[in-house]
């Protein structure tokens, strides 16, 4: 592809990571203080592009649901054959966009993140999910960049979405459990970091998220403070409402406020 047919729309953290797989795409972000490579950015990109990656936040409203008027005003003031949507967006938001606006979108939840638990982290993979076609279009990209080692895997929107929610609900939950183990630890007089060694010596539960500080133990990120948030809301809206991810938003917001003076 030419150098305008891919563009990347929001260049924060997301938006910096697609631009190194990227490096010849078109910055689109009005808040992108500069010029790469001497190419122009704005918000409404004056060409049509092939592809189209969407890295704009999906912050927390204020009942807890996830913001995607960022995402829709994204895909509204472009134009592509193809938008591939990084944000965190609850399930069935891509099937509404697609219909409200006729464009193809492809769910590819991203993995990166600005935390030491996944800095420098490599993916090994990608997820695309949509129509088929279309994202057999987008595969073709990444195996123009990447080794026979990296792994592909196509599924539906619905699937892709869900996916990256139960990510972040899977780290919060188990930021939270040790959490939980270091106030005991604590009380007992049991030294947390030798306590989290022998546990991890179990290779099954895995090191990441598993650090527990001292000045803050509980979690404070800003993809966990809002998607935890987002998918209750969204269960419950959907008649399915998840009472142990309520628990740990719960518990989360209690610690914090001990911690910080409030509780």
């Amino acid at each position: 592809m030419k150098q305008s047919d891919i563009a990347i729309i929001g260049y924060g953290v997301v938006g910096r990571h697609m631009g190194e797989l990227f490096p010849e795409a078109r910055i689109v972000d009005p808040f992108y203080a500069g010029k790469r490579d001497g190419l122009p950015f704005d918000w409404e990109g004056e060409n049509e592009y092939s592809v189209a990656f969407v890295c704009v936040p999906t912050d927390r409203l204020p009942d807890g649901s996830a913001d995607i008027s960022l995402v829709a005003e994204a895909i509204i003031r472009n134009h592509a054959d193809i938008f591939v949507i990084k944000s965190a967006i609850p399930p069935g938001t891509a099937a509404r966009v697609e219909a409200e606006t006729g464009k193809w979108l492809v769910v590819s939840p991203e993995f990166v993140g600005a935390t030491p638990h996944s800095k420098g982290a490599d993916e090994g993979f990608v997820i695309l999910g949509g129509d088929r076609l279309a994202t057999d279009m987008v595969a073709e990209l990444y195996k123009e960049r990447k080794s026979g080692d990296f792994r592909i895997v196509k599924t539906d929107a619905l699937t892709a979405e869900l996916v990256k929610y139960a990510e972040n609900a899977f780290y919060a939950t188990k930021v939270t459990f040790f959490a939980e183990f270091y106030r005991y630890a604590e009380a007992l007089g049991v030294d947390i970091d030798e306590f989290r060694e022998l546990l991890l010596l179990d290779g099954r539960i895995g090191r990441s998220h598993t650090f527990t500080y001292r000045a803050h133990p509980y979690y404070a990120s800003h993809c966990l403070d809002k998607d935890l948030p987002a998918i209750v809301v969204a269960a419950r809206k959907a008649g399915s409402p998840m009472p142990l991810l309520e628990e740990v938003v719960e518990q989360n917001q209690i610690q914090r406020g001990k911690a910080e003076g409030q509780g």
